[in-house]
């Protein structure tokens, strides 16, 4: 899209910018930010794949498809400033999400890892002839175990607790600051109306 189409409209919407989920993937390939990462293992991968641009496209058209844009001296401008706000969030926002369905998709029966509590273990290694030391000793002389259940109550709360706030309301939440909260073009409607003569 070029600057002129751009600043030629007064109101720009999301959809006049990108009407199908390919014009939005392009876009974000073309702003040269980072496609791929390799971390310390030197194991490879995307930042944000295809599938994930196409998921954000359709989520934006269903929340901003007719929000207008705030104004940009360029297109350009406007253009790395939205793409990186996506290379920044969207791998956090995709884990949360895979982190979400599963707890959605937890069983509920009485064998429910939500039921399960946290497990403490206290051993004691008892040796004179060594230093004393910070180090965790590969051995033990005795071990106490406490093992936590969880009630079913208090299961199915923290599990509803959990899954009450949506991660991906919170992802879209973070691009309404590109968008206009009030729709004014500036220009002076004029309206004619036919009044009718008294009788």
């Amino acid at each position: 899209m070029s600057k002129s189409y751009f600043q030629s409209f007064d109101n720009i919407t999301f959809s006049d910018l990108w009407t199908t989920a390919d014009d939005f993937i392009e876009t974000y390939k073309e702003t040269g930010l980072p496609q791929t990462y390799t971390n310390s293992d030197w194991k490879s991968g995307t930042y944000v794949d295809d599938e994930t641009l196409k998921l954000i496209w359709l989520l934006m058209i269903g929340r901003f498809a007719d929000s207008t844009i705030k104004p940009y001296n360029t297109y350009g401008a406007f253009k790395i400033r939205f793409m990186s706000r996506i290379w920044q969030h969207a791998p956090a926002w995709k884990k949360e999400l895979d982190i979400q369905n599963k707890l959605r998709s937890m069983s509920l029966d009485d064998n429910s890892p939500i039921y399960e509590g946290s497990k403490a273990i206290y051993n004691t290694a008892l040796n004179p002839g060594t230093q004393p030391t910070q180090e965790e000793l590969n051995y033990i002389n005795s071990q106490n175990t406490t093992k936590y259940k969880k009630s079913k109550l208090e299961g199915l709360a923290i599990l509803t607790d959990l899954m009450k706030n949506d991660v991906t309301e919170t992802f879209l939440r973070r691009f309404d600051d590109f968008f206009k909260t009030i729709i004014y073009s500036g220009r002076t409607l004029l309206y004619e109306t036919e009044i009718e003569g008294d009788n």
